[in-house]
């Protein structure tokens, strides 16, 4: 995700006459913190999340996620850190990094838990693909955007009950979430500062287009690849 909004990359940018303290344990107690301020704590469900963030001064962000799935999840809310917790690992994982300058700024999600492609009716599961795209957008508004999404070629070529296979669905939830109509009101992620400013799919009366759409067939896996920017 590249040229977020203003708005998206203000929380990124320290005040230097207030954040004097620079020592690893301040500016991890401050990642966390901001981490819940907008929004990136709820982006999987809390009880399963085991987050570790780092804020650095004068600006920039990083955390590592452990996403604990089914019978592992101990329905506690969020961990502070990695090394505070009893559990010794995770089904899967997300990592962000954020570098909030403007004219060159950029942020990248990375996650391996596994997703629908179909929404869940219960808020305490595992989101679906379209609704973290969603949630992760809403968070960081890039001008432009590169989805990737990695399948098994054991699951790309089996059809599902819409009779597409794992690769097309992935690309119908990519346009979903950005080309689509809102999934979830502003109000239910109120933690979000700029939330209320614009749609998802939108900012500032622009639109998400889809630049590329590209299918890669490797040896065991597959690859849905797609860009979006705003016109």
């Amino acid at each position: 995700m590249s040229r977020l909004s203003p708005e998206a990359r203000a929380p990124f940018i320290s005040n230097s006459e207030l954040d004097l303290e620079s020592s690893s344990d301040a500016s991890s107690k401050k990642g966390f913190a901001l981490s819940s301020a907008i929004g990136i704590t709820d982006l999987f469900p809390r009880h399963l999340t085991t987050l570790d963030a780092y804020s650095f001064t004068p600006c920039g962000y990083s955390s590592n996620a452990l996403i604990r799935r089914g019978d592992t999840a101990d329905g506690k809310g969020v961990t502070y850190s990695a090394q505070e917790t009893s559990h010794g690992g995770g089904d899967g994982y997300y990592t962000i990094h954020v570098t909030p300058e403007e004219g060159w700024s950029y942020a990248s999600f990375e996650c391996n838990v596994p997703l629908r492609t179909h929404p869940s009716c219960q808020p305490e599961d595992i989101p679906d693909l379209r609704t973290l795209i969603r949630r992760v957008v809403t968070i960081f508004q890039p001008e432009r955007l590169t989805l990737t999404l990695f399948i098994s070629s054991e699951h790309s070529n089996a059809e599902d009950v819409e009779g597409e296979t794992a690769v097309e669905a992935a690309h119908r939830a990519f346009k979903a979430a950005l080309m689509g109509p809102q999934l979830f009101s502003p109000k239910s992620f109120a933690k979000l500062p700029h939330a209320e400013l614009d749609c998802v799919g939108q900012r500032g009366g622009r639109l998400y287009t889809r630049t590329d759409k590209i299918n890669y067939e490797f040896g065991g896996y597959d690859l849905a690849f797609a860009s979006f920017e705003l016109r």
